[in-house]
């Protein structure tokens, strides 16, 4: 049996191989969807131009903007000289904030009895409008911390007895500066593996379509030889790419992988186990390679962006939504690889999402043969 399944695995090898074409749809592509997604979609918010219209002119103003921009996430592009320039700015699309400061600023601060100071945002760009809004929030509250302190011990006051007006305490865990690529890229990486499985499914239905299964099926192979055999060099293929990935993913865009390499073997060959079950059915109702390209690409690619919680969460999605994602593959290999590469988890944690692949792998599977069997008998 296992003589019979590595013939056809080595065919199916020679195949994928000697046509360029299929080669670079197995090996290539991942990779290549991999790094043009991960740069168009992974893009984190940083050197967002804002303007500053001073009318206070003190020392202490000057010290607050320069404490606003002592980071590359804001930029200073000028300072103003009146509200209608701010105005023209924003409408022209040049800037996406600015700080008014009152005059008094100094006086007041120092005294501990105001903030005058206005924040205009461009709401017509509401991430980077409200990127430029938290962090120049973050660096007033620091700042007014600090003045507050200074004014208490030139009042001999004890900092330790001093209110603070505000505490206020962020902790960011996994992904501490809260950048997009650390979050895309692992999840685009479960995308993009489906395409083993899209490619399966085109190369058995263009074999269906042009008689050489008949062909196949005249031999001594048994039904489950011949469709091991032809899932085996996919699942190898795919593996490939998972390394192949966790590299691109550290080279290229600095996503350190977390997790247990095994572990992630492992689960990988679960999850390839489960979509290529499922692109064997769509290979064996199709009666077309185009039919069954389009019909795989709906099943593994799109729902892989919209249903897998890559961009919108799961928790937000109404329950019939939840179901119906919960019954993808790509689903469960988006949060398997979120918690190997963003957590370091392990089995312990991740043993449900392992185990549904498991299931769909072995009823999808049993239903392919079952269905196979039947349809060639």
């Amino acid at each position: 049996m296992i003589r019979r399944t590595w013939a056809v695995t080595k065919k199916e090898f020679l195949h994928i191989v000697r046509s360029p074409g299929m080669l670079f749809l197995v090996t290539a592509s991942p990779l290549v969807m991999l790094i043009l997604m991960a740069y168009a979609l992974a893009v984190d918010i940083k050197s967002v131009p804002i303007v500053v219209l001073d009318q206070d002119l003190t020392p202490l103003s000057r010290s607050y903007i320069r404490q606003i921009v002592s980071g590359p996430d804001l930029v200073l592009m000028r300072y103003v000289g009146s509200l209608s320039e701010i105005n023209d700015l924003l409408e022209r699309d040049i800037i996406r904030a600015a700080i008014v400061i009152s005059p008094g600023f100094e006086e007041q601060v120092r005294a501990l009895s105001g903030f005058p100071v206005q924040i205009i945002v461009d709401g017509s760009e509401p991430k980077a409008g409200g990127f430029a809004f938290q962090h120049i929030l973050g660096h007033t509250y620091n700042f007014l911390e600090r003045q507050a302190l200074q004014a208490a011990t030139a009042q001999g006051i004890s900092p330790t007895l001093l209110e603070a007006p505000l505490d206020l305490r962020l902790r960011v865990w996994y992904n501490p500066d809260l950048k997009a690529v650390q979050d895309i890229v692992p999840a685009l990486i479960a995308v993009i593996l489906g395409l083993p499985a899209i490619s399966m499914s085109a190369a058995l239905a263009r074999e269906k379509e042009h008689g050489s299964m008949e062909m196949l099926m005249a031999t001594p192979l048994g039904k489950f030889e011949l469709l091991a055999g032809k899932i085996l060099p996919y699942v190898i293929t795919g593996v490939a790419d998972v390394f192949l990935s966790l590299i691109v993913a550290r080279v290229l865009f600095g996503v350190r992988f977390r997790g247990n390499l095994l572990l992630l073997l492992v689960l990988s060959v679960d999850y390839f186990v489960a979509s290529l079950a499922i692109a064997l059915l769509i290979a064996i109702y199709a009666r077309t390679q185009r039919a069954a390209t389009v019909f795989a690409l709906l099943v593994f690619l799109f729902p892989g962006f919209f249903l897998s919680g890559i961009f919108f969460p799961l928790i937000a999605m109404p329950p019939e939504a939840r179901m119906e994602a919960s019954m993808l593959p790509v689903t469960q290999f988006v949060a398997i690889l979120r918690g190997l590469f963003l957590k370091g988890v392990g089995l312990e944690v991740l043993w449900g999402n392992a185990l549904t692949l498991l299931v769909m792998g072995l009823l999808f599977g049993t239903f392919a043969v079952l269905r196979f069997r039947k349809k060639l008998a």
